[in-house]
């Protein structure tokens, strides 16, 4: 009896945690061709008062990113680029990351933390 219910729990469990993944990774949505998605998610204990994306071909700011929210910064990018994000705290310090290849198409996850940025590749 005791390994008819482990078995259960194991299979709802593992139902679950198999949905969960399958739902965050087809209900993301495509990036139309020819851009790239930042998502860019602030993990310090502080707020950020600027954040700037510069890539090759420009820079977008994005004010007022507080802690535990994220953004997604969307920009054209037909052909090959670099991009490197910057966070600016309240407090009047920076955090930056280093510059990262990207072509259209491309979807990037920038998490910043104190004294770090962060990249995960391909983690929609």
């Amino acid at each position: 009896m005791r390994k008819v219910i482990l078995s259960v729990l194991a299979g709802i469990i593992f139902g679950v945690l198999a949905s969960t993944f399958l739902s965050k990774r087809l209900g993301s949505k495509p990036i139309p061709e020819g851009y790239v998605c930042v998502i860019v998610k602030n993990q310090s204990k502080r707020p950020i008062k600027l954040l700037t994306l510069k890539h090759e071909r420009g820079s977008i700011e994005v004010k007022g990113l507080q802690q535990g929210e994220q953004t997604n910064v969307i920009f054209k990018s037909p052909g090959e680029n670099a991009y490197s994000v910057i966070a600016k705290f309240e407090s009047g310090s920076t955090v930056a990351s280093r510059k990262e290849y990207i072509e259209g198409g491309y979807r990037r996850v920038n998490t910043i933390f104190t004294d770090t940025i962060r990249l995960e590749r391909n983690a929609y």
